[in-house]
């Protein structure tokens, strides 16, 4: 394998026939999952309620997408009985009584807010710990996305995400959709104008897996997709001073990447094409992806960015990558993180074993 790597690398013989070779291996590992309809749309959609203003400003953002996949949209709320987690003490029944029927109100009134923008809409009031109750509902029930807010009522004075929030990324399985704090506040009777969604695709498999996602959701709302692909520059381990062989090896790796990133994003431009899906691609010559998309994200006055959880490192017993983390905390605009189900999650991982695939960089 290490041969046939360093053969496509530096070829010898004839460059163009030997790139061409690797784009043709690249694009047929990823066609599966870019002509793939299955998961492209969410049914059944959780929506996470803590009573506060900033949980409630998550509606006009979720109804707007729940309408164009026609979903069903549970709202949860979870009534904890101790706060105090103090066990030892006797519950108040009469408090418990006068709360309950407050947090029941509460989720009724949203209910019949929300049923004028869609009707497909109920409610649920769980007794428990949050985290568990929001875990064991995903698990009795079909929940396809968990939507919630960064922060309660708290004010919001640093990137740092609310403690619930940080959990339900950790704890929580299938897709999320979190809604900043500080994302622009909208009237509960005003439709949410999707009209441009960030795509960041590293090249890998597992990013791929948000691709048909996004695609839908710029046909449902006629969004311009953007497609964002960042390129760094190759480290060599050095012990020493740096030759100029590996200055020239550097410059030739780099040039590698960047025939092969160009070739993959008109590649991608050319399959959304065909679903009459305005889309164009933003391909970052240098900069750490975190801050690159950050930046981007704010140039194109992005209304949504959908990524996978996970790119090339393909590390899927964690939550997520290092890239989604960071967005995950520092996005002022709603993120839509992509999980794969198990069987999808079978297919990525098969594709990871197949030696023709090169990588083009580790993003996430």
């Amino acid at each position: 394998m290490f041969q046939r790597i360093i053969k496509q690398l530096f070829p010898s013989d004839d460059a163009e026939v030997q790139v061409n070779s690797l784009l043709s291996a690249s694009t047929e590992c990823s066609d599966s999952v870019l002509n793939s309809s299955v998961g492209a749309e969410f049914r059944n959609l959780l929506v996470c309620l803590d009573r506060s203003q900033h949980a409630k400003n998550t509606l006009p953002y979720i109804i707007a997408l729940a309408k164009g996949w026609n979903a069903h949209i549970t709202l949860l709320n979870v009534f904890e009985t101790n706060k105090n987690h103090n066990m030892e003490k006797p519950a108040d029944l009469f408090d418990w009584k006068i709360r309950h029927n407050e947090a029941q109100d509460y989720l009724r009134k949203v209910a019949e807010e929300s049923r004028s923008e869609l009707k497909d809409i109920d409610y649920e009031l769980q007794e428990g710990q949050v985290i568990e109750q929001i875990c064991s509902w995903g698990v009795e029930h079909p929940t396809d996305l968990t939507v919630f807010s960064s922060h309660s009522d708290k004010v919001v004075t640093t990137s740092s995400l609310g403690s619930t929030a940080v959990k339900i990324l950790q704890e929580v399985s299938g897709s999320l959709l979190l809604i900043p704090a500080t994302a622009h506040r909208i009237d509960a009777n005003t439709t949410v104008p999707y009209s441009r969604i960030l795509l960041p695709l590293d090249g890998s498999v597992q990013a791929e897996t948000a691709f048909p996602i996004a695609l839908r959701l710029a046909e449902i709302h006629k969004a311009e997709l953007v497609l964002a692909h960042i390129i760094t520059t190759p480290q060599l381990v050095n012990t020493g001073p740096r030759c100029s062989n590996d200055t020239e090896l550097v410059q030739r790796l780099f040039r590698r990447n960047e025939v092969t990133a160009k070739a993959y994003l008109d590649a991608c431009l050319a399959k959304i094409d065909t679903h009459k899906v305005s889309a164009r691609a933003r391909l970052i010559k240098t900069g750490d992806a975190r801050d690159v998309l950050l930046q981007i994200a704010r140039e194109e006055k992005t209304d949504l960015v959908v990524l996978s959880a996970h790119g090339i490192s393909g590390r899927v017993n964690e939550p997520c990558g290092s890239v989604t983390a960071h967005l995950f905390s520092h996005l002022a605009i709603p993120l839509l993180i992509v999980r794969e189900c198990a069987r999808q999650n079978r297919d990525v991982q098969e594709a990871h074993q197949d030696e023709t695939r090169i990588p083009l960089r580790a993003s996430a």
